[in-house]
C-alpha cells in the first residue's frame, strides 16, 4: 500500500503538493454567501500534473455545476458570485467552450416565478474527466491507496439525447439506494457535496454516487485490475437495441 502523503492519488508519482476533492472552488467562499463552506475538506496528495495544471477545468466544473437549474439556491449563489467572476476574468470564448449554441430562455417554477436561464450543448466529455478525476480522489481518501483499474462515469443531471438515458439513470439509482453494502453517506458541506461507496459486490466492482448542490447526481463504477467483468444479459439485450423491461419494486422502466 502507498503510504498517504508521499505519493500522488492519481499517478503514483512523488506529490507536491495537496489536491482538494472536490476542487476548493466549488465551494462558496464565506464572504459571497455569508456562512462557512469550506469546513473539514477532503485533500489528498498530487504531482503537479494533477493539481495546479487543471485549474481552468475546475472553474470549467465550478460553472457547469453551480450555474445547472437542477442545483439549490447555495449553487445558484456560488454560480452568481464566484461563478461570475471567473467569466469576467476569461476572454470571452470562455463561456462558449464551457457551454455551446447557448441562448437565454425564460422558465416558470412550481411558484410561478419567472427564472431566467441559458440552454445549450455541455461538453459532456470534459464533465466526465473532471468527476473521473474526483473519483480516483475520493477512492485514496476512501481506501487509502491508489485505485488501479477502470473507472465508468454516468452524469446523472445533463440532458443527454438517448432514449435510454433516463431509464438507465432510474436504474442506477434504484440499485444503489436498495444496494444493502451502502457505507455511510460522507462530506461535512453537504449542500454543496456529498459522496457515498459501496463495498464491492461478488465481481470485486465498488459503486459510488456524488450529489453536487442538493441535486446534481454523479455515478460512477470502479472495476479493479483484478476484478471480473459481469454479464447481464438483460442489460446485453437493452445494449442490442431489443424492448427490455425491468421491474423496479412497484414499477417499471423500459429500454428500447
Amino acid at each position: 500500500m502507498i503510504k498517504k502523503g508521499k505519493f500522488c492519488y492519481r499517478c503514483g508519482e512523488v506529490a507536491t503538493s495537496e489536491e482538494h476533492v472536490p476542487p476548493k472552488g466549488l465551494f462558496p467562499e464565506k464572504k459571497d454567501i455569508n456562512y462557512d463552506f469550506r469546513k473539514n475538506l477532503i485533500t489528498v496528495p498530487s504531482c503537479e500534473k494533477h493539481n495546479s495544471k487543471k485549474s481552468v477545468d475546475d472553474e470549467f466544473l465550478l460553472i457547469s455545476l453551480a450555474g445547472s437549474v437542477r442545483g439549490n439556491l447555495v449553487g445558484y449563489f456560488h454560480y452568481k458570485t464566484k461563478g461570475k467572476r471567473a467569466i469576467l476574468r476569461k476572454h470571452e470564448n470562455f463561456f462558449n467552450q464551457i457551454l455551446k449554441d447557448s441562448n437565454n430562455i425564460n422558465l416558470v417554477d412550481k411558484n410561478g416565478n419567472i427564472i431566467r436561464a441559458i440552454i445549450g450543448e455541455t461538453n459532456i466529455n470534459r464533465l466526465n474527466s473532471c468527476f473521473e478525476s474526483i473519483a480516483f480522489g475520493l477512492y485514496y481518501a476512501e481506501y487509502d491507496k491508489i485505485f488501479k483499474g477502470k473507472v465508468k462515469v454516468a452524469n446523472g443531471f445533463s440532458e443527454i439525447a438517448s432514449k435510454n438515458h433516463d431509464s438507465f439513470l432510474k436504474l442506477l439509482d434504484y440499485s444503489f439506494e436498495n444496494d444493502k453494502s451502502k457505507r455511510a453517506i460522507k462530506g461535512e458541506n453537504k449542500e454543496v457535496f456529498y459522496y457515498q461507496f459501496t463495498d464491492p459486490d461478488k465481481f470485486g466492482l465498488i459503486s459510488l454516487r456524488i450529489c453536487f448542490y442538493g441535486g446534481l447526481f454523479v455515478y460512477i463504477a470502479f472495476m479493479p485490475e483484478d476484478a471480473n467483468e459481469p454479464y447481464d444479459l438483460a442489460i446485453d439485450l437493452a445494449n442490442r437495441g431489443i424492448k427490455t423491461i425491468f421491474k423496479l419494486g412497484d414499477s417499471e422502466v423500459e429500454f428500447n
